[in-house]
């Protein structure tokens, strides 16, 4: 299982939930780099962003 999370990059093995502290503008810059896909799930609630990888 491999995790990285950067500025610049996400990646979380299938099955990861994580949760971080995070502004909206962090929240939207995540939802940016994700694209159009719908993989992972993202949601923000409280401060909170919540990054979800399905299994495949």
């Amino acid at each position: 299982m491999l995790t990285v999370v950067s500025p610049q990059k996400l990646y979380l093995s299938p099955g990861t939930v994580m949760r971080s502290p995070a502004t909206w503008q962090e929240y939207q810059a995540l939802c940016e780099q994700r694209g159009e896909g719908s993989i992972p799930r993202l949601k923000y609630r409280s401060g909170f962003a919540k990054v979800d990888v399905a299994f495949t």
